[in-house]
């Protein structure tokens, strides 16, 4: 009987250790109006329309828009999207006292007519 205890409890704590990991990997589609500070370094995608640009020697940073608001976004590469609607991954930080997207996957999405 202490035996089964045992396997039992094991068996419970490596299925909420298996659920604590796979809710960190997930990625949860937002729009620009739910992102605060209860998403911090948590990961997100949103799709938006990039308004603004501005690219530095080895990263850029977007200000992309969606029917709900605005964010900046910055990214490890330059990129040129100025207008373009993309869907973008990443994980939300706070840089002097505002939120942006820290993104490590840019897709632009292309809209059909």
């Amino acid at each position: 009987m202490e035996r089964a205890l045992k396997f039992y409890l094991a068996l419970s704590m490596l299925g909420t250790l298996l659920l604590l990991i796979i809710s960190n990997f997930t990625v949860k589609e937002v729009k620009i109006e739910e992102i605060d500070e209860t998403l911090l370094n948590k990961n997100i995608r949103v799709q938006c329309r990039i308004i603004s640009e501005k690219n530095y020697d080895n990263f850029c940073v977007l200000t992309c828009q969606d029917e709900t608001g605005k964010i900046k976004l910055t990214f490890s590469k330059n990129l040129n999207l100025i207008n373009k609607t993309i869907a973008a991954e990443g994980k939300i930080i706070e840089y002097r006292n505002i939120l942006e997207i820290q993104a490590d996957k840019i897709e632009e999405k292309i809209k059909f007519k």
